[in-house]
């Protein structure tokens, strides 16, 4: 279905396919330069009717390469953060004599595609779509090794193996 709004402001995206579905928004040629690499990824308002959906979140450089990055979003609304190091080159959907250089020209954007997974109906509202210099969370440091002190008795009953099962790992 055509994307609508809501009285909130709201892209509601009713993304029901039997095949690959997606919203694009092309930059219009002649537009100024859409320099994103002053920026650590893409900040992204919205709202999912389905807890961990799973989006593919795409952009088309300068070259005419196509990246990917999948995201997954709480159900309700909710501010996913897409790094552009998550990003991976398409295996296809570049265009047409794409100059291959295999690496993400942030210094010019010229398309941005959000869809979904193949065979899926989701329901999507998007606030907003904005640069963004946020980091993600780090991880805990966990130990790479703990020793740990077992104690226990040989004098209780063991379980009897059968001399059938010896030699069988």
């Amino acid at each position: 279905q055509p994307p609508t709004a809501d009285r909130d402001g709201l892209l509601l995206v009713d993304l029901s396919a039997r095949a690959w579905a997606a919203i694009e928004y092309s930059y219009p040629d002649g537009d100024a330069r859409r320099d994103w690499s002053g920026h650590y990824g893409l900040a992204l308002d919205v709202f999912a009717t389905e807890l961990y959906q799973r989006y593919e979140l795409s952009l088309l450089d300068a070259s005419g390469e196509r990246w990917v990055a999948i995201m997954s979003v709480d159900e309700g609304h909710t501010t996913a953060q897409v790094p552009f190091r998550a990003f991976k080159k398409a295996p296809s959907g570049h265009l047409p004599g794409a100059d291959e250089n295999r690496r993400l020209d942030l210094e010019d954007i010229s398309s941005l595609q959000l869809g979904t997974a193949p065979l899926k109906s989701v329901f999507l509202g998007i606030a907003e779509i904005r640069l963004s210099n946020a980091r993600e969370e780090a991880d805990e440091a966990v130990a790479s090794e703990e020793w740990v002190r077992l104690t226990g008795s040989l004098d209780g009953q063991g379980i009897p193996i059968s001399p059938e099962l010896l030699g069988i790992n």
